[in-house]
């Protein structure tokens, strides 16, 4: 799945960024200020985190009353979504979704969202999730005329009140789906034309729980949302022990250890099995194909283990940290993340900025980042697919401009 679309609103550090379009590999945020990056890449990444999100809660500070122009509004949580990302879905997920239901064949756009209580939503863009009481309501009407003694027309009498626009979902899809079961299970000599509308009328309220399965299914081919600062990198040699100094990495393989420990001895044997196979792809990547003294994912007893060796220069600090990231990425969610890179405290030597961007840029290929940063040297290399730009006074008061 590729970022096409994001939007983050509504907490600490960020009023509304707008909706802003990133590159399909690479992306440059470049906030001179420096600022408002690192809340917008925090809430950018709660949207699918390495981290438990209701444990660590990054929108606790979120502002209390939502502020348009000279109105202000109540910010009640669980009616206010924080980072919305729209999704471009590769073949195959379209594919399997469209298994699940055929209407799921039209659209590859997938709209994603985390509200201020941290519950999530997914939807299929330009496609209704669940159908109204007027899309079957003369099939229903055609099917209670069968229904002959007054016991069972109570059965039928939950229909009187309902209006067109009702959706199918819920309690009100839950009856529908009864009543039908039971006219089924009643009426054994449905005619052709009386079973087809049955069918038709069986599929539209069964719609909504298609459409659930297919957004559990969404969310298992979702790339984890990683943001990584420069504290997460810098220096020789580093201990996955601290979340904090450390950050995604050590969240992923905290994820990593949990998995092993809950799958048990089969998920332990497949692991051992598919690790040497998901290293060896990695490494024989271009970005990481020249890196020399990769740190080492190891699977011990019951437990991964990283060894990550010691680096010459923070570029090479900085490729390492995020081999790993990509490698525990895999053996985590089955995929590359979404890489937010912050690099507004970047303190590489001045002829690393060119290696740096190429690199990046190369790493783009397989793993899409979108990198924020306040030198103007890094933002006015050659080679971002696209560029952006923070305004004067930050993301506290204005919008993601296109440079």
């Amino acid at each position: 799945m590729r970022l096409i679309q994001a939007k983050a609103r509504c907490v600490e550090g960020v009023h509304d960024s707008g909706w802003f379009v990133p590159g399909g590999e690479t992306t440059v945020i470049y906030d001179p200020e420096g600022k408002s990056i690192s809340p917008l890449f925090s809430a950018l990444q709660a949207l699918n985190p390495p981290y438990d999100i209701r444990e660590k809660k990054p929108f606790l500070s979120h502002p209390k009353v939502w502020q348009q122009g000279s109105y202000g509004r109540k910010v009640i949580p669980e009616k206010k979504t924080a980072v919305m990302m729209v999704y471009s879905a590769v073949p195959d997920l379209v594919r399997e979704l469209a298994e699940l239901d055929e209407s799921l064949f039209e659209t590859d756009r997938i709209e994603v969202g985390r509200r201020l209580d941290y519950s999530r939503w997914i939807t299929f863009v330009e496609i209704s999730a669940s159908g109204r009481w007027s899309d079957v309501k003369e099939g229903f009407q055609q099917l209670r005329t069968l229904v002959k003694s007054r016991e069972d027309q109570e059965r039928c009498s939950f229909m009187d009140d309902l209006q067109g626009t009702d959706r199918l979902k819920g309690d009100l899809a839950d009856n529908c789906r009864n009543w039908l079961n039971w006219l089924n299970n009643t009426i054994s000599d449905l005619s052709d034309e009386e079973s087809s509308v049955y069918e038709n009328c069986l599929q539209r309220v069964n719609l909504a729980g298609r459409f659930d399965r297919a957004r559990q299914h969404v969310e298992k081919w979702l790339p984890p949302t990683l943001a990584i600062g420069c504290n997460h990198f810098e220096g020789k040699s580093w201990s996955l022990q601290s979340e904090e100094q450390i950050g995604a990495a050590a969240c992923l393989l905290k994820r990593a250890n949990i998995d092993l420990l809950q799958g048990g001895a089969g998920l332990l044997f497949e692991a051992r099995e598919s690790l040497a196979g998901t290293t060896a792809l990695l490494e024989s990547e271009e970005q990481f194909r020249e890196l020399t003294e990769k740190p080492q994912l190891v699977l011990g007893r019951d437990r991964f283990e990283v060894y990550w060796g010691e680096s010459d220069s923070t570029l090479r600090s900085l490729q390492k940290y995020l081999y790993i990231s990509c490698l525990l990425s895999l053996v985590t969610h089955g995929r590359k993340p979404l890489l937010l890179l912050d690099l507004t405290k970047w303190r590489g030597e001045r002829n690393e900025t060119g290696n740096l961007t190429k690199w990046i840029q190369a790493l783009g290929k397989s793993c899409q980042v979108i990198v924020g940063t306040d030198s103007e040297a890094i933002a006015k290399e050659n080679g971002w697919q696209a560029v952006l730009r923070v305004g004067a006074g930050g993301l506290g008061k204005g919008m993601l401009l296109k440079d």
